[in-house]
């Protein structure tokens, strides 16, 4: 079982060293915000994130040969939403045009997907988003003229995540020795 799991960051570098008291050929499973992401022998992984993002990491051990992460996942909530849908029966669709919608806020647009000969089926993976708030997505089918076509509708959905941690700045004052943290 995992005992202790530290982490230092720096930059958008983020390396996670987790203890483990089991013993043997142990094996590591990560998760990053509750989507399994690969297995090492090793107890650190690197993690590359924006600077100002943040992620939450989870470690499975284990020396058991036949665990299995997809069925064995730590509880969790993952922070962003991989999109998933099939070609469209129009001919005529160069590409797909990805949109978000934030509680009822004006449509954004998060990525243009290409419609490939022989592929039916497209995803997109979205940022980070908030807890405790629904958003709708739309992909529209555009035609090599660029005019759109019927938007496919996905949602409105919740968002039921980990929260962020606080954000707090830090002061130091030299002449009464003490240090400050407060809210930005």
């Amino acid at each position: 079982m995992i005992t202790d799991l530290d982490s230092i960051r720096s930059g958008d570098v983020t390396q996670v060293t987790a203890s483990s008291d089991l013993t043997g050929i142990v094996t590591f499973y990560w998760y990053l915000d509750g989507q399994y992401i690969g297995a090492s022998r090793s107890p650190g992984r690197s993690f590359q994130l924006p600077v100002d993002d943040q992620a939450r990491v989870e470690v499975v051990d284990s020396n058991n040969p036949a665990f299995n992460p997809l069925l064995s996942p730590p509880p969790g909530y993952p922070a962003r939403k991989t999109l998933w849908w099939t070609r469209s029966v129009d001919v005529d669709v160069d590409f797909y045009r990805v949109e978000q919608q934030r509680a009822s806020e004006a449509w954004t647009v998060l990525g243009i997907v290409r419609q490939l000969s022989g592929q039916w089926s497209f995803s997109l993976e979205t940022p980070r988003l908030d807890d405790l708030t629904a958003y709708t997505w739309r992909v529209i089918g555009v035609d090599v003229a660029g005019n759109d076509g019927a938007p496919l509708v996905l949602g409105p959905e919740t968002m039921v995540r980990t929260p962020n941690a606080p954000r707090f700045t830090i002061s130091f004052d030299d002449v009464s020795h003490k240090v400050t943290f407060a809210a930005p």
